[in-house]
């Protein structure tokens, strides 16, 4: 099969070819271009998450702290609720 595109579309071109789609196509193409957005995104989250754990590392104590802390305030509104 030859490819008719050419070889570097620009946006006008790949929106005009979106236009001629139906519905059913443009919605699969949309959640094509979302699935790959969301790995770049992930990807560029953990770059982040990694360099600020570089910069700034934690110790296992500070995250235990962290842990109880969290864990106190969830049990204190449980029990504001009513729901302990």
């Amino acid at each position: 099969m030859t490819s008719h595109l050419p070889q570097r579309a620009d946006v006008n071109e790949v929106s005009e070819l979106i236009s001629r789609l139906d519905d059913a196509d443009r919605l699969r193409l949309f959640e094509e271009l979302e699935q790959g957005s969301r790995r770049v995104r992930l990807g560029e989250t953990s770059a982040e998450i990694r360099e600020r754990a570089r910069r700034h590392p934690i110790s296992d104590d500070e995250i235990r702290a962290e842990c109880e802390a969290v864990r106190q305030e969830l049990y204190d509104r449980e029990r504001r609720e009513g729901r302990r």
